[in-house]
């Protein structure tokens, strides 16, 4: 803060005011965030986690309802391209485009 007198401008105070939010530093110290947003920025991460993960899950949930295809063209196609892992190929009434899913290594 700065004082005004008699057309001069002098700093009030060099020391921290007691009112002012913590921060936190980088490893250097340059980067001063004030602690709140870090709070802030937390809870956001942290519910945007949990929308993608439950849209993950309700995304499984509609994989699980899917037929596998017996199409003789994609079931050529997959023996002439043989894969390390198993693939399978599905069908769902409920998603309209292709989409290729590994669940965990299943």
């Amino acid at each position: 803060m700065l004082q005004e007198s008699e057309g001069q401008i002098s700093p009030l105070s060099t020391e921290k005011s007691q009112d002012s939010f913590p921060e936190t530093g980088g490893i250097d110290g340059s980067a001063k965030i004030p602690a709140f947003l870090l709070v802030i920025w937390g809870i956001g991460a942290a519910v945007m986690a949990l929308g993608f993960f439950l849209a993950y899950q309700r995304s499984l949930r509609e994989f699980r309802t899917s037929l596998p295809v017996s199409d003789e063209l994609i079931l050529r196609w997959l023996k002439e391209h043989p894969l390390k892992r198993k693939l399978s190929v599905r069908y769902s009434d409920r998603i309209a485009s292709p989409s290729p899913t590994a669940c965990c290594g299943r």
